[in-house]
Parts: structure tokens; C-alpha cells; sequence
């Protein structure tokens, strides 16, 4: 009897062909060249596809098909393998909480350290749901796995009803926000704090890791926008502080470089958004707007609700 597949290469412009024999030599696997093949694969074997292999020079296409898939089949794990990408969709493919990316020439003993620790994980669907849920930063995929998670539409009718109340155009309008800024550069802190102000936010500024610290213990925020480069630490140790207290704010990252290792293993720790500098005034409003909105649906008790 045949071998059901664990693993889809999806490869159209034949970019993995170095690694592709290796792969397939070890592991159950199928190759696909097109979308309609990818999908037309996935539903033939949803009950065996544990990860794809998606390779790809990243665009707003691929984005939404690897959301589409997500949406529809909650099992598989993603790897994406890339030679060229922008730092902008990157963070956007990053939302929706994908396992690892690798540069397309990656070694392929790393390459089957990932396909040995996703294959070893053994969840029930509803924890595997609730991993998800752990990892995923796009609101349409979150709303998702929410409803599959409590098994009930009234879910999705209740998520609606108060994203309507809390479009972002007027996310700035409630209560007066707290944001901590987290950032070396006092220059740089004080034109953020200026551009913030006018949204009548409250800004507290704080320039070592040290100090930030000191302000989580003592003070709430809404938000914390951080800068990676700290000269006391870096910034993604101070991530793992901030979720360690019982309700972490929602997190931007700010750097100067386009790092897309330590982008991807923050953004798995919890960071919601990206930011590299230089970047213009309402770039920067518009991504605080969104991840405040992002962090208000997260905040619904869907348990008292359903």
C-alpha cells in the first residue's frame, strides 16, 4: 500500500532544486508547480499533510495563498524558502504564523531539523488550535481559529459586531491610551513621542533596558514600542520579560536593520509589528492603530460571551 504524503513542495519557478532529491528521498512527499495543483493536493490529503515546503520569492499573491490554505486547513506547518523578499510582506507572511523561513540555499540537515521538529510534535487538534492562536497576528486567521476553537458561529457574529465598534479609523478616539517607548536614540524618542501626543497618548519614554523594566513593574500600558538595539541588552530578551507577566501588552519592534532571523524568532515571542528606520510619521500611526485594534479583539472573553 502507498505511502500517504507528509509533505508538499510547492516550487513553481524550480528554485529548490538543490534540496529537493534530499527531501524526498527521506520523507513521503509531493511536488507541486501550481496553486491549483497545491490546493488540488491538500484536499485530496488533508488528513496526512503535515507541512509544506513553500518556495518563493514573496508577493501579495503569495500572502494570501498561504492565508487561504491556512484558513481552510489548520494541520500543516509551513517552511518558506526564499532567495529575494521585502521587508513589508515579509512581516505580513509573518503574521500568520508560519514555523520558519530560510534563505532557498539553506543546508539541507537544517532544513530537516524543522521537518524533524514539526513531524515529532504530536497535538490534539484542539491544542494544536490553541497553538495556533498562540502564534497567529492576522485578524481574519485569528477570527478563524477562534471559531473552530469554540465550535459556534455565534462567535464570528460577536467578533463582527465589535470589530465594528472598534474600527481602527477610530481606535485614538476612546480613553486616553498609555504607550511605553522603549528607545536609546533620545532624539528619535522625542519626535515619536511628538507625533504621538497629537493623538492625545500618553508617552513614557525609557532609554536602557533597566529602566523599562523598572516601568513594567510599576505601571500598565496599552502598548510597547521597542527598539532592538538597546545598549544594555538587546531587545528580544526584553520580549521574554514582558510576557512574563500576566496580560503582556501588544509589542512594535524598532530597527535600523532588516534582520529577518531575529524578526521572525520575535515575532514567535510575540511582537506584533515591524518597523525599520527610517520610516515616515504615518507609517508609523497607522501601525500602532492596527495593533491596538488587533490587541482589543484579542481581549474578548469569548468564554462569557458564547
Amino acid at each position: 500500500m502507498q505511502k500517504k504524503p507528509t509533505i508538499i513542495i510547492f516550487d513553481q519557478q524550480s528554485l529548490f532544486l538543490d534540496n529537493v532529491d534530499v527531501i524526498q528521498e527521506s520523507y513521503s512527499t509531493l511536488h507541486c508547480s501550481s496553486p491549483v495543483q497545491l490546493f488540488s493536493n491538500l484536499k485530496k490529503y488533508s488528513d496526512s499533510i503535515k507541512i509544506i515546503i513553500y518556495c518563493a520569492n514573496f508577493s501579495l499573491s503569495d500572502y494570501k495563498t498561504i492565508q487561504a490554505i491556512k484558513m481552510d486547513y489548520v494541520l500543516p506547518e509551513f517552511i518558506l524558502l526564499s532567495q529575494d523578499y521585502a521587508i513589508d510582506i515579509f512581516t505580513e507572511i509573518a503574521k500568520l504564523g508560519i514555523f520558519s523561513i530560510h534563505n532557498i540555499s539553506i543546508h539541507h540537515a537544517i532544513l530537516e531539523l524543522d521537518i524533524h521538529d514539526i513531524l515529532s510534535e504530536n497535538l490534539s487538534y484542539k491544542a494544536l488550535l490553541k497553538k495556533r492562536l498562540n502564534h497567529v497576528l492576522d485578524i481574519d486567521l485569528y477570527i478563524t481559529y477562534k471559531n473552530l476553537l469554540e465550535n459556534t458561529q455565534v462567535c464570528s457574529k460577536l467578533l463582527n459586531n465589535h470589530l465594528h465598534k472598534i474600527s481602527s479609523p477610530t481606535i485614538f478616539a476612546q480613553d486616553q491610551l498609555h504607550i511605553l517607548l522603549i528607545e536609546d536614540n533620545q532624539p528619535l524618542s522625542k519626535r515619536l513621542c511628538n507625533w504621538l501626543s497629537k493623538h492625545s497618548i500618553t508617552i513614557c519614554p525609557a532609554y536602557t533596558y533597566q529602566d523599562a523594566l523598572y516601568l513594567l513593574k510599576r505601571h500598565s500600558f496599552d502598548l510597547i514600542i521597542l527598539d532592538l538595539g538597546l545598549p544594555d541588552n538587546y531587545g528580544s530578551s526584553l520580549l521574554q520579560d514582558i510576557h512574563s507577566f500576566k496580560l503582556p501588552p501588544p509589542i512594535i519592534l524598532l530597527t535600523a536593520y532588516k534582520d529577518y532571523d531575529s524578526l521572525l524568532s520575535c515575532m514567535k515571542e510575540g511582537a506584533f509589528e515591524y518597523i525599520t528606520k527610517p520610516f515616515n510619521p504615518d507609517i508609523f500611526i497607522k501601525k500602532v492603530r492596527d495593533t491596538l485594534h488587533f490587541s482589543q479583539l484579542r481581549s474578548i472573553p469569548f468564554k462569557t460571551i458564547t
